[in-house]
This record gives structure tokens, C-alpha cells and sequence, in this order.
């Protein structure tokens, strides 16, 4: 933590007006959330189907998703 601390505090763009370090960070949920979908579309990229990419999730990370929203996220410009 003091190491991450000393790192921070050399960006002065991340500095406040008084003093306090202003680090933006996106909740974990979100993290995961983005980590997944870079999986599906890697798994796509592979060139499997929504389906098996949907089996995939589910035997792998124990997540429900549609097929609907597998393929709007393998289509996203």
C-alpha cells in the first residue's frame, strides 16, 4: 500500500486542490464485468458460436448470459 501510495503521489495531475490524492477507481464488479467480455470476445475471435460460447461461461465462470447479449457483444463496433 505505502509503495502504491509513494506512485501515486508523484502524478500531480491526480492531486486536489487541498492536498488529498483523487484516485478514480471502478468497483470490482466492473472490472470483472470487463474481463469477461474480453473473454467472449476472444472465444469469438476464435471463431466459436454464441452458443458455445454460452456453455463456456457457464461450465467456466458460473454465469448465466444470453445469447442475445453474447452476440451484441461479439458485434460492437
Amino acid at each position: 500500500l505505502l509503495k502504491m501510495w509513494r506512485i501515486l503521489d508523484q502524478d500531480k495531475s491526480s492531486i486536489g486542490d487541498d492536498g488529498r490524492l483523487l484516485v478514480p477507481l471502478r468497483s470490482y464488479s466492473t472490472y470483472i464485468r470487463y474481463q469477461r467480455n474480453r473473454y467472449i470476445e476472444s472465444l469469438a475471435t476464435m471463431g466459436m458460436k454464441p452458443r458455445e460460447i454460452q456453455q463456456k461461461l457457464n461450465a467456466q465462470l458460473c454465469e448465466q448470459i444470453s445469447i442475445r447479449h453474447i452476440s451484441r457483444l461479439i458485434t460492437q463496433d
